[in-house]
């Protein structure tokens, strides 16, 4: 945040003294007249790169994004970035839930921002002579696993009543990191672990305490 003295021709008198008033302020930047500017929430920053998510393909089956690596000039502008190169102009990016979408990939085992190339990943058990092979492509970097679906499997109410601790802190984590409040991310990831230290696991039979265990 930053102070500037405005003068202001109060000619008919509609300011008085003491009164708050809100302004936007216009800056003509020089040689940057053909600069990209996206909103603070579209980039995701690790401190050495900056990425965004760019929409691929709106299509029946919803929308995909691909991980684009930007480079954003020095100046600041407030809520906003001006990007020097990666972007053309015209294309879509996503504004916000750039955290849901950067964990969505990660889990997919596409490029993401803490792994640019991508990750093998298996999503349930292997049980030996599984191709978990990838295919890649220039654009994107697709990794295709045959994964084993798990059926649901029940549970009685006690243990269900020890989990609800864990869900909200699990959604208030999600909630925070959405929001960038990485503080707030740090304190939710404690509860979720003192949740998770608190469930007992006796409540949990059968097939699903072999579940809960592989989780």
């Amino acid at each position: 945040m930053a102070k500037a003295r405005v003068e202001y021709n109060n000619a008919s008198g509609k300011l008085k003294p003491e009164m708050f008033a809100s302004g936007l302020v216009e800056a003509k930047l020089t040689n940057k007249s053909n600069s990209i500017v996206v909103p603070k929430t579209a980039v995701m920053w690790t401190g050495k790169r900056s990425v965004v998510y760019n929409v691929k393909i709106n299509s029946d089956q919803g929308v995909n994004f691909i991980m684009r690596e930007v480079t954003l000039d020095p100046s600041s502008l407030g809520d906003s970035y001006m990007v020097e190169s990666g972007l053309n102009e015209g294309e879509e990016i996503a504004v916000s839930g750039t955290f849901s979408i950067d964990a969505a990939a990660q889990l997919a085992g596409k490029p993401s921002m803490m792994s640019p190339e991508g990750v093998q990943v298996m999503i349930g058990h292997n049980h030996g002579g599984m191709d978990m092979g990838g295919n890649e492509s220039k654009e994107v970097h697709e990794v295709k696993s045959k994964t084993t679906v798990s059926k649901p499997l029940p549970i009685d109410k006690k243990a269900k009543e020890d989990l609800q601790p864990l869900y909200a802190s699990y959604l208030k984590w999600k909630d925070a990191l959405t929001n960038d409040d990485f503080a707030g991310a740090q304190k939710m990831a404690s509860n979720m672990k003192a949740a998770l230290d608190k469930i007992n696991m006796s409540l949990f039979k059968g097939d699903a305490h072999n579940a809960w265990m592989d989780l």
